[in-house]
């Protein structure tokens, strides 16, 4: 009995251990976090959260970069940024065209922190155009404090990415800071539902328990 007693505390160990692994590689590495980061295809407010993650602690000159399908782009009217003591608006004049996927975005960015247009079309369920554009933003610096603004986009067929980029500089002469792509990391790992996990505790539970009665019969 001692035997399966230990591996019951093995098994109970290994579960939190496969959540916590699922958690850690799940994590953000960046240098900028926008909150949630995922597409909106809603035709309504969003409210985001920004802050600087990682070894720069500060993002000077920031800018949000918008990136949206060509259905939403034909049924747009415009994009508002708000935030405390400011705001931008987007008319569907300022957004340019790309089709190419090998181009990289915003241009005024690091090449080594440009996104592909495969990468963008990719993430918001495209093969078409894309139509992006981008403007000052917040008006301040952003740092490890996290920023609350709301993104409104009114499209008939809304689905646009929202990303931030900033400098680690005043003196930078280019963006060299930009926001994780949270989405893309989480979806790689699976982490299980609490029913999951009582549910896989209960088979194993059993399995043993079925092992110690064919022991004993034998």
């Amino acid at each position: 009995m001692k035997k399966y007693a230990s591996m019951l505390a093995l098994m109970f160990l290994v579960i939190p251990l496969i959540v916590g692994l699922a958690v850690v590689n799940a994590s953000e590495t960046g240098s900028i976090r926008v909150l949630p980061s995922v597409p909106i295809r809603l035709q309504t407010t969003f409210h985001f959260s920004v802050e600087t993650i990682g070894d720069d602690p500060v993002a000077f000159d920031p800018i949000i970069f918008l990136v949206m399908t060509k259905e939403s782009y034909d049924g747009l009217t415009g994009v508002t940024i708000e935030w405390s003591g400011g705001g931008v608006t987007f008319p569907k004049t300022s957004f340019s065209e790309e089709d190419d996927g090998s181009v990289k975005l915003p241009s005024e960015a690091s090449p080594t922190i440009q996104y592909f247009v495969a990468s963008l079309k990719e993430k918001l369920g495209t093969t078409g155009p894309i139509y992006w554009s981008y403007n000052s933003f917040l008006g301040d610096v952003i740092t490890r404090k996290p920023k609350e603004f709301t993104v409104t986009l009114y499209s008939s067929k809304p689905n646009m990415l929202v990303y931030v980029f900033g400098k680690s500089s005043p003196s930078a002469t280019e963006y060299d800071m930009r926001s994780v792509i949270i989405e893309s990391q989480v979806t790689a790992f699976h982490v299980p539902e609490p029913v999951t996990i009582l549910g896989l505790s209960a088979s194993i539970a059993a399995l043993i328990g079925y092992s110690a009665k064919r022991r004993k019969c034998f």
